[in-house]
């Protein structure tokens, strides 16, 4: 059954799993704080992720957008390749919901949120599938990737 998450304060963010890394990734991306945006990702992405926090214009937008989201939750989490992707949906104060993936990726400093996933022809197809509301079950997940 969906798990709906509770945010944390940045001073108590932690990334030693990846399910904590989820909650760290959503409670910075509500509190609109760029430097622990940028934090949840991993090394090799902060630069990319930097030059759109810097366009003022689109991080204005993404923080408009952010505070229409009401909750989020975890429907599932699939391991994959040496990725943990979490099926999720955020409800928006209307109640209407968005199906989302976020992939993360254990690191040096513990688990990251990573986009890396992106060019993967399996994850593209997986999330294909799940936004479009094709596939619910997270059986159908794990038979694809074994």
């Amino acid at each position: 059954s969906p798990k709906t998450l509770v945010l944390v304060e940045k001073e108590k963010d932690n990334h030693d799993t990846p399910f904590n890394a989820v909650i760290s990734t959503i409670s910075a991306n509500k509190s609109s704080d760029a430097e622990w945006i940028l934090n949840n990702f991993a090394e090799e992405e902060k630069n990319q992720i930097k030059i759109l926090i810097d366009n003022n214009e689109m991080f204005e937008k993404y923080k408009a957008y952010q505070a229409t989201i009401k909750d989020t939750q975890i429907i599932g989490e699939v391991k994959y390749k040496d990725y943990v992707i979490y099926l999720m949906k955020f409800i928006d104060l209307n109640g209407n919901e968005r199906k989302v993936l976020g992939s993360y990726v254990k690191t040096k400093t513990g688990w990251r949120q990573t986009n890396s996933l992106v060019e993967d022809d399996n994850f593209t197809l997986m999330y294909t599938a799940y936004a479009g509301g094709k596939v619910f079950e997270k059986s159908f997940f794990e038979k694809l990737f074994k």
